[in-house]
């Protein structure tokens, strides 16, 4: 089904209260590389969606202990750009394919140490990237 749901509060202090529920298809394909050089592209990944996804989300799992991360360890990210040049990742997704390019600088990622506040950068070889869409 597509399109938001309405539900309608009543009897509490919140009586009239409309909310929006949108409901999403939660079909999906997921899509697991290793993090290429900085400035290629990963590629043309095809959804086999047949639309374009209503949203995509990316994840880093650690393949070699980094910043304070274990081997296995998840780090949700999503597409960003660091203003200074230093970092980024963007995606466009169309009916068929996903296309994700990273910045060209020498890292890609810049997260917060698992240890602590400082930010640093992560070592492109010691993550993968898990890039799912969804209809």
């Amino acid at each position: 089904t597509v399109g938001p749901r309405i539900a309608h509060n009543t009897g509490s202090a919140y009586a009239g209260l409309v909310c929006m529920k949108p409901q999403i298809n939660m079909r999906h394909i997921e899509v697991f590389r290793s993090v290429m050089l900085s400035g290629s592209v990963v590629g043309a990944l095809a959804h086999g969606l047949a639309a374009v996804p209503a949203f995509v989300t990316a994840d880093l799992e650690c393949q070699t202990i980094d910043a304070g991360y274990a081997v296995g360890e998840v780090l949700a990210i999503g597409p960003f750009y660091d203003s200074g040049g230093a970092a980024g990742m963007s995606v466009r997704k169309d009916a068929t394919n996903l296309l994700v390019r990273f910045t060209s600088t020498g890292t890609v990622f810049a997260t917060v140490h698992a240890g602590g506040g400082n930010g640093t950068f992560l070592t492109n070889a010691n993550w993968k990237l898990r890039v799912r869409a969804y209809v």
